[in-house]
């Protein structure tokens, strides 16, 4: 866990979506950070919401590109195509990500000994 910041970053062929998660006054810092850095172009904040618990603690920043194995995820959870700025909210984006980060979504699966 760096800054004590975890979450994911989302790539979905088109666009990132990163979710940060931590203290409010450590998340302001890291996406003033994130906008300051030439890299990045085109930044909106979705939401800034609070959650009880963190929703990927085991990820200090977890990654994932969209594959075609995870098409039918994103079309379950409403995205067809490009994710765009305007259709994201939290409720939506959550769900969607923690699916897509699964181990069988990432192709992973456990062997049994």
């Amino acid at each position: 866990m760096r800054d004590d910041i975890t979450g994911v970053l989302v790539f979905d062929r088109f666009n990132f979506i990163q979710v940060l998660e931590g203290s409010r006054h450590l998340i302001w810092k890291m996406f003033l950070k994130i906008q300051l850095d030439d890299r990045h172009s085109d930044i909106s904040l979705i939401e800034f919401v609070s959650f009880r618990e963190r929703q990927f603690t085991n990820w200090s920043m977890a990654g994932s590109l969209r594959t075609s194995i995870q098409d039918n995820i994103y079309t379950r959870h409403g995205y067809d195509g490009r994710i765009r700025p305007n259709d994201i909210t939290a409720d939506r984006l959550i769900p969607l990500v923690r699916e897509i980060m699964a181990p069988s979504a990432l192709g992973l699966t456990r062997h049994s000994t």
